[in-house]
């Protein structure tokens, strides 16, 4: 993208994520991989002394405005420190928090904290332990 164009999109982007979060507790922004998303965001947040939640995967809405959130891992072991995004999300919407799902390549399907790990292997042979 052109150095102009992309500043142009910086701008709009910029001044829409600015308005929202002045309207709403949580803003997500969603797109494609190395667009400068978390530049932005980060950039925003300490303009206006908020805190930036990074979430690599998908986070889900309903109507009613509760959240649901998932990670994927290419790695056969979830650290606790890998939860973090997903503990501070939770403490965040508080009741509008439905749960977490991470899912890797382990073979153990576990609790920490109330986020759910589970292998992605559950995903095609959901009896599998």
């Amino acid at each position: 993208m052109s150095a102009i164009l992309s500043e142009i999109v910086e701008r709009r982007l910029s001044e829409v994520v600015h308005r929202r979060l002045g309207d709403e507790p949580v803003v997500v922004l969603q797109g494609p991989r190395a667009v400068g998303k978390s530049t932005l965001l980060r950039t925003l947040a300490v303009s206006r002394g908020r805190e930036i939640i990074d979430l690599d995967d998908l986070v889900l809405e309903r109507e009613d405005g509760k959240i649901a959130a998932l990670e994927v891992k290419a790695a056969s072991r979830v650290p606790a420190r890998e939860l973090r995004s997903l503990l501070k999300l939770r403490s965040k919407l508080q009741s509008q928090f439905l749960g977490g799902v991470v899912l890797y390549t382990g073979a153990r399907a576990y609790t920490h904290e109330g986020i759910h790990i589970m292998p992605i292997s559950r995903l095609w042979r959901p009896d599998s332990r």
